[in-house]
Parts: C-alpha cells; sequence; structure tokens
C-alpha cells in the first residue's frame, strides 16, 4: 500500500512538472505570433498606397487591395537637413549608417577583449583593479554621465565627426568584458605555455592562439553590437545631428521631429514602415546568414585539440 502511494505521489509530482514547460513553450509560441503578426502588418501596409499623412487611418490600407513597392520612391523622397541647411540624401543617410555602426561595433568589441585578455591571462594587481572597476560601472549607477561625456565631446571637437563619436566607443565597460573574460580565463594553459616554450612573444600568443580560439565568440559579440549601433539613433540625436544615421532618420520621421524628405514623406505611414523595411533588411541578412555559425557561441563549453 506505502509503495503504490509512494509511486501515485511520484506521478502526480510528474504531472505538474510538466506543466511548467507546456506553459513556457505556449507563452513563447504566442510571443512568435506576435512578432510574425507585427512583421506581417509592416510588409502589408508598406506596399499599400502612401495616400494618408498620418498613422491615424489604419482601416484604409485593410481595404485597399492594390500592392505599391515604395522602395525606389523613397530613395527620391527621403532626405534630412543639418543644422546648417546642407542636404543629405538617404544614401548619404546610409553610408553614415555603415561607417557608425561597423565602426562603433568593431571599436566596442575589441577594446573588451583586449582588456579582458590582459585581466584573465595575466597575473597582476591592475588586472584585479580593472575588473572590479568594470564591475562597479555596470552595478552602480551614474547620474549625469551623458551631459558629462557631451561637454568633453565638445572641447575635444569630437561632436558631428564620425570618427569622433565611434572614438567614443573604444571601452571596456558592459556585459561583454565579463563574456571574453570568463571565456580566456577558462583556456587551458597548455596551449600558452606550449607556445612560449616554442620561443612565441605575447603579441604572437594573443593573435594565433588566443584570438584563433575565441574567434566564435568575438563575432558574435561583434554582431550583436552592430545590430545595437545599426539600430540607435539616441547617440546620433545627441553627437551626430549634421550627419544623421538611418535609425535617426526614422525617428526623425515617425515623431515629426524635423524636416525629412517631401511634405507627403513626414509621418507617413507607409513611407515610415518602408524605412523600417530598409533599415532591420541588413540585420535579417545578417543573422540568417550567420546564425548556425554564431548563435550560441557566446558560452564556451571546451578547447578541442
Amino acid at each position: 500500500m506505502k509503495i503504490k502511494l509512494k509511486k501515485d505521489h511520484q506521478n502526480v509530482r510528474r504531472s505538474k512538472l510538466s506543466i511548467f514547460p507546456v506553459i513556457i513553450m505556449g507563452i513563447l509560441i504566442l510571443y512568435a505570433i506576435v512578432l510574425f503578426a507585427l512583421l506581417a502588418y509592416t510588409v502589408f501596409v508598406a506596399t499599400r498606397s502612401a495616400k494618408l499623412t498620418d498613422f491615424s487611418g489604419s482601416y484604409f490600407y485593410m481595404k485597399n487591395k492594390n500592392f505599391y513597392f515604395h522602395l525606389g520612391e523613397i530613395f527620391n523622397k527621403v532626405y534630412s537637413f543639418n543644422s546648417q541647411g546642407q542636404k543629405s540624401t538617404l544614401f548619404d543617410i546610409l553610408g553614415n549608417s555603415i561607417i557608425y555602426s561597423i565602426g562603433s561595433a568593431f571599436l566596442k568589441t575589441l577594446v573588451p577583449c583586449l582588456a579582458a585578455y590582459a585581466c584573465a591571462r595575466f597575473n597582476f594587481k591592475t588586472g584585479k583593479v580593472v575588473y572590479t572597476a568594470v564591475l562597479l560601472a555596470m552595478i552602480i549607477p551614474i547620474v549625469g554621465s551623458l551631459p558629462s561625456e557631451l561637454k568633453v565631446a565638445y572641447g575635444l571637437g569630437l561632436v558631428n565627426s564620425l570618427p569622433g563619436v565611434i572614438m567614443l566607443k573604444a571601452n571596456m565597460l558592459g556585459l561583454y568584458f565579463f563574456v571574453m573574460y570568463t571565456t580566456f580565463k577558462s583556456m587551458p594553459n597548455d596551449y600558452f605555455e606550449a607556445a612560449r616554450i616554442d620561443g612565441a612573444n605575447n603579441f604572437q600568443i594573443l593573435f594565433k592562439i588566443a584570438f584563433p580560439l575565441i574567434k566564435n565568440v568575438f563575432l558574435t559579440i561583434l554582431l550583436i553590437n552592430f545590430v545595437t549601433f545599426w539600430n540607435d539613433y539616441q547617440t546620433p540625436m545627441v553627437y551626430l545631428r549634421d550627419k544623421p544615421t538611418l535609425g535617426f532618420t526614422l525617428w526623425k520621421m515617425i515623431t515629426a521631429a524635423g524636416a525629412v524628405g517631401d511634405s507627403d514623406v513626414s509621418n507617413n505611414a507607409v513611407y515610415a514602415l518602408n524605412m523600417v523595411i530598409l533599415s532591420s533588411a541588413p540585420v535579417l541578412i545578417l543573422f540568417s546568414i550567420f546564425k548556425d555559425k554564431f548563435m550560441g557561441s557566446l558560452t564556451m563549453g571546451g578547447v578541442k585539440g
């Protein structure tokens, strides 16, 4: 009798545990459906007629069954003016976005990588200080850091300069420092000791031993940083108002925060969603190409010989 009660108790416990994965799966499926619905609505409205001038008449787009492709049209109609009245075409805006995203993502990945390698592979007290400083910078809120940073940037002449703003991203702060630190720390010492016995110096060990082992992690973080800076509009809004990026231009178009293109483009749902598709296309292409190789590489399970 006791054995039977024990088995019944175990079966009830297993049934309770099996409900949790079902709930999680249901939430994830619902989340995926919402995302696909938003994507479908974006494509649907982006291919409608652009007669309306605001976002208030969504019912019009549902009744209109004709398809229009406006991507070629927005290259002629979307542009931006800077504070000096100079015009930036959509090609200029795309160029600014590419330079800003690639340059910022590379420095934002490379600098934490080098700092993490130095702290993880060399036993010196300064490395512990750097590690603690990065940790404190993450957990302690720094009030008023943006005005101070902006004042310093104006003093150094880094505002409205793509190279200057990219240089501001060359810091080791952030979560990815700890990701790379843990990855370097988990590497076996045999590789590094064998390289030193063969006469390799620190730079040769870094570029020929450490970097090949961390290649997937580095490229994954680089891709994530690129997506972050590609979609960023706040930094260009503050530092690059005379060199607008695609995210900043899209923000101005949606909020009517400045002169963007012809009068029928500003705050128009069709043109805005075409800009959304244009801005999301590089991100979707990158993830479709590199998802199998890079996704899941943030955790290094081991090193194969």
